[in-house]
């Protein structure tokens, strides 16, 4: 995908952008939407209840030892989100 763009001074140029990088601003909104969802439905809610968990350790390692090559690695993820909403501060106009 091809851009323009007009710099401070008022030059016209061209920014190139991979597919790759359109799809991860592409996630980056998505997920910006969803935390700006996430928010006005917490400051609309009469009780919240949220658990969060988050822990996300990676290791990894290669290398050459008494004339023996090896790698490993370990990992450990941990992740868990609850949202939990009752009521609503928002009276229904009819």
């Amino acid at each position: 995908m091809i851009i323009l763009v007009r710099s401070n001074s008022g030059k016209v140029g061209k920014m190139f952008f991979t597919e790759p990088f359109i799809e991860g601003a592409n996630k980056s909104k998505a997920k910006l939407a969803q935390e700006f969802a996430l928010a006005e439905r917490i400051a609309t809610s009469e009780v919240v209840e949220i658990e969060e968990y988050y822990d996300t350790n990676a290791e990894g390692n290669a290398g050459l030892k008494k004339g023996f090559f090896g790698f490993g690695g370990s990992g450990k993820r941990i992740s868990k989100r609850v949202f939990r909403f009752q009521g609503s501060k928002v009276k229904n106009l009819e």
